[in-house]
């Protein structure tokens, strides 16, 4: 529960749903709704509700996984060993890709693919530059 005293307003939600804004609001960026319902509470409220609720379901993964591992080692499953073994964690967050880049003149037409190569009219942009993803 939050209040302000100056302008009278007050607002009370429950961690979870907190948590949920913080989750698909702040990070995924698609429920603006629930957003919305929390904003009075901000984001360090939603990221405090969140963080415990993530590290629960990260050690319950975990307990599901070596659940799966013992039930696989004494005979009760029998998955492909390789499930075990495949990657899914990055292990960095950033990525640096490095490439040539052209203009032209509208209508120019663009190569068929990367590997056509560059038509007439296109001429290469020189220097080092640093392209980065917008973010959605």
């Amino acid at each position: 529960m939050i209040g302000n005293a100056v302008t009278s307003q007050a607002a009370d939600l429950d961690d979870q749903r907190l948590a949920m804004a913080w989750i698909y609001g702040d990070v995924v960026h698609h429920d603006t709704e629930r957003l919305k319902e929390t904003d009075p509470f901000g984001l360090t409220e939603r990221f405090r509700a969140a963080a415990p609720l993530v590290a629960w379901v990260m050690v319950r993964a975990i307990e599901l996984l070596n659940y799966v591992r013992a039930l696989q080692e004494c005979g009760a499953l029998e998955l492909q060993p390789e499930v075990f073994d495949q990657e899914v964690v990055l292990q960095a967050t950033s990525w640096e890709h490095t490439g040539r880049v052209y203009s032209a003149p509208v209508g120019t037409p663009a190569p068929v693919d990367a590997l056509t190569p560059i038509g007439e009219g296109w001429t290469p942009l020189s220097g080092n530059a640093v392209l980065r993803q917008a973010e959605e």
